[in-house]
């Protein structure tokens, strides 16, 4: 028995086509994405650390949980976007049988039959998808909160240190916006890798 007969046409399908798009497009964008993070998080790090060489000691730590997140994230992401591409290949298995049985469907009085059946694919096609939205939402907080702690201790040290480091105003506003950048690009580069 062939590759083909044995594969659903929806499934071979959803392959195909995903690859392609992968290929085509979301190659290039996410790693454009991923150069320009990466970019960002390196100057936000030589800015802090020029600027505060202490900010070092709250650096490792964040840097330290930042990937054990990212580990811990990657396991279960890479499951749920394969669940999400499970659920999606009996949507367009059907449609390309709909698209090519209309006729039939529609002599049989089948369209009611038809639909409900999609509708139920739709629905457990919907929850897969859900579920790696609520995931990235998850580890989105979690990267979130990371960077209010780095924000909050390069404030805490430029305000309780600043007799000892002497580090004037504008110098102080530049190392808590470059902070700030850091978490953005952790951010950016949990989406995008």
């Amino acid at each position: 028995m062939s590759f083909f007969e044995a594969t659903p046409l929806g499934r071979t399908l959803s392959r195909f086509t995903f690859d392609m798009e992968v290929l085509d497009f979301t190659l290039n964008q996410n790693m454009a994405v991923v150069i320009v993070a990466i970019s960002w998080i390196t100057a936000s790090i030589c800015v802090m650390v020029a600027i505060l060489p202490w900010i070092i000691l709250a650096l490792v730590p964040v840097t330290i949980l930042y990937f054990s997140l990212q580990l811990f994230f990657r396991k279960s992401g890479a499951d749920l976007q394969r669940l999400d591409a499970v659920s999606r290949s009996p949507i367009q298995s059907m449609l390309a049988e709909g698209l090519d049985g209309a006729a039939t469907i529609r002599v049989f009085q089948q369209k009611d039959n038809f639909l409900r059946k999609l509708q139920l694919l739709a629905e457990i096609n919907a929850g897969a998808m859900l579920n790696f939205v609520s995931a990235h939402r998850w580890i989105g907080l979690r990267i979130e909160i990371i960077g209010a702690i780095l924000v909050f201790t390069c404030s805490l040290l430029v305000v309780i240190c600043n007799s000892h480091f002497e580090i004037s105003p504008g110098f102080a506003a530049l190392l808590i916006t470059w902070s700030t950048n850091f978490t953005i690009s952790l951010g950016f580069l949990v989406d995008h890798m």
